[in-house]
């Protein structure tokens, strides 16, 4: 008699379960929207859920891992702040329903890289240049806020220059005797949209 009360027990609350998805739809979740990209450390985020289905209104929670300086409305979903510092950001979000008699859950996993917000420079070695002969070098960094403006107030071969684009191109111009080899060190500096610099 007792297997037969925790067998009808247990089916009723599948059934339970069953009609309440069927009487108000599953809980399905859209993947989030994040603004701005990329995230940068100590600047603004703001991310957007929503999620369909089920039974208004909704709470949401951090079911696992977790979102540093960041901040979950446990009403809406949206998640907001500054992260403090460059790394990851890997969260699993809980998020229930009202329905009656039995509440739905469903979870949502957010993902995301936090980068310095000062653009990187590593040091470049730049290919030989020969006189007469079309040279182009574009300057590369990582971090900070895209897209980057890039200036140099070091001395280039004659007929050579830097683009705000990082291009360093041009027909270098003979500037000594054919047999002398010219050094030309350059010190590029790279702007990202939020003036921060690096150089």
């Amino acid at each position: 008699m007792k297997k037969q009360n925790l067998f009808f027990t247990f089916f009723a609350f599948l059934l339970c379960m069953a009609s309440s998805t069927l009487a108000h739809g599953a809980l399905v979740v859209t993947n989030p929207s994040i603004t701005p990209t990329p995230v940068l450390a100590g600047a603004l985020v703001t991310i957007t859920n929503s999620v369909t289905g089920g039974t208004a209104p909704y709470t949401w929670s951090v079911s696992s891992g977790s979102l540093g300086s960041l901040v979950l409305n446990n009403s809406t979903g949206g998640i907001s702040g500054m992260p403090s510092a460059p790394g990851s950001i890997d969260v699993t979000l809980k998020i229930q329903d009202s329905s009656t008699p039995l509440k739905q859950s469903v979870y949502k996993r957010i993902q995301f890289s936090v980068i310095p917000d000062v653009p990187n420079l590593p040091i470049a070695t730049l290919p030989n240049a020969k006189v007469g002969v079309s040279y182009s070098y574009t300057f590369n960094a990582t971090g900070g806020k895209t897209p980057y403006t890039w200036s140099t107030a070091s001395a280039l071969p004659g007929n050579v220059t830097l683009s705000s684009a990082g291009v360093l191109s041009g027909t270098p111009t003979q500037a000594a005797a054919p047999t002398t080899t010219t050094v030309y060190p350059i010190n590029v500096k790279a702007t990202g949209t939020n003036n921060q610099t690096a150089s």
